[in-house]
């Protein structure tokens, strides 16, 4: 999964794996899958259970190997390839050759995701040219016409080598807004001894991880969007539910209950009814509602008359304690008292 880009089909049939064991716990039989796949492999405080798609997993990994060979161009397989494909453009810039071998076209299939998280880090500008992610918080920052973004230009022509940027010339070219922002770009007082060089933009300390690369595949990939859009009948739960959900000092399999209880994923009739399983959604046991999991938990008089049981429990639980910490402490200045008697006679 790491050298080469796997077949759709073969990351699909893992992906259903791994999907029929979460539901059903094993590959024999049918059953319901309460929540998307999509949805399941969202990050944990994003509603999902941080599951790990393959194909995403598969591009990040062919990702990291492109960032080795990028950050790495003496090794002896980025020698090879460069050799063989990059002799007319550079690693970033080369497309894929009809008789292209399939190694090297998956090291280009994560060279493409690489690159969607990729800026330079500027020192004198010589080989960063102007079309591309350098300025902070942008991914299209030029504002002039086509024949001039055609136009092979450098950011070092921005650049005076004594005096910094060239004020003039930004405001030609860019937008007012974007200005302050390429100010802000520190310039090394010595920019000759320096020079330009690529970090990725999704981790603080620049360099490639799979972790944030799997989880940028997942948003080129896996629409967003449209995991997170939500029906009628789905909670919208903040991230921070989330977060002390999977924080609580409580079982796993209670922490499992909550997400299928705030995910809508749990086998109530009203779900059953919108999956075709059953005909009847009202709550047998009141008769008084549509069995949801809302109903079930909070809303029912039956549920209701639990937490306030439940509740009362707790408070004599609680009083008992408080009742047992001082009948120990009275115990305890007993035992000092009778200590400092027995002392004096």
């Amino acid at each position: 999964m790491g050298i080469f880009k796997l077949p759709k089909g073969i990351t699909n049939n893992i992906d259903r794996a791994v999907a029929h064991f979460v539901w059903q716990g094993d590959l024999e039989g049918h059953k319901v899958h309460w929540k998307a796949w999509r949805s399941i492999c969202m990050s944990k405080f994003h509603g999902g259970l941080g599951m790990h798609a393959d194909t995403p997993m598969n591009h990040a990994l062919l990702a990291r190997l492109a960032w080795k060979i990028l950050e790495n161009p003496q090794t002896l397989l980025a020698r090879i390839y460069s050799a063989k494909y990059c002799r007319q453009q550079d690693f970033l810039h080369v497309q894929v050759g009809k008789s292209a071998m399939w190694g090297w076209r998956g090291i280009l299939w994560g060279r493409d995701l690489l690159s969607t998280g990729l800026k330079w880090h500027l020192a004198n500008g010589h080989h960063v040219p102007l079309t591309t992610n350098w300025i902070p918080g942008t991914h299209n920052p030029l504002a002039f016409d086509a024949a001039i973004q055609n136009a092979a230009l450098q950011v070092d022509h921005l650049i005076h080598p004594s005096e910094g940027w060239n004020i003039s010339g930004l405001e030609n070219l860019f937008l007012p807004q974007l200005i302050p922002r390429i100010l802000s770009i520190y310039l090394p007082v010595d920019q000759q001894t320096h020079s330009d060089h690529l970090y990725w933009s999704l981790e603080s300390h620049g360099r490639y991880s799979v972790r944030s690369g799997y989880y940028q595949a997942c948003n080129l990939t896996i629409h967003l969007s449209a995991a997170t859009s939500t029906s009628k009948t789905t909670p919208i739960v903040p991230p921070a539910v989330w977060k002390k959900l999977w924080n609580a000092a409580i079982p796993e399999e209670i922490k499992f209950f909550l997400w299928r209880a705030l995910s809508d994923a749990c086998p109530t009739l009203q779900a059953l009814l919108r999956r075709g399983k059953t005909t009847v959604a009202v709550y047998f046991r009141c008769g008084a509602a549509v069995e949801t999991i809302s109903h079930l938990l909070l809303d029912c008089t039956r549920s209701q008359h639990i937490w306030r049981v439940m509740q009362a429990l707790k408070g004599m639980r609680e009083s008992k304690f408080q009742n047992r910490l001082v009948g120990e402490e009275t115990l305890n200045k007993g035992d000092g008292n009778l200590n400092g008697e027995e002392e004096e006679a």
